[in-house]
């Protein structure tokens, strides 16, 4: 649910029209055609982007593998 959320690019381009109101994946996309070929910022806007995703999972770890064993889902 949150990575569906977090990664609704085409609804959250149709409905944003300012600087203000942009989500990040939406933020990346035109920091990324601003700077295509500056990789070193891209990449540091990645790190910025995907960071918090990680943190989440980190901290939610335990929680994540227990409702999947629970769930049945074998993998």
């Amino acid at each position: 649910m949150f990575l569906g959320n977090w990664n609704e690019y085409f609804y959250a381009s149709l409905l944003t029209s300012s600087d203000k109101n942009r989500t990040l994946p939406i933020a990346l996309q035109f920091f990324n055609e601003a700077f295509s070929y500056d990789y070193t910022k891209l990449f540091a806007a990645l790190t910025v982007v995907v960071l918090p995703g990680i943190i989440l999972y980190a901290c939610a770890q335990e929680q994540v593998q227990a409702s999947v064993a629970a769930s049945g889902v074998k993998g």
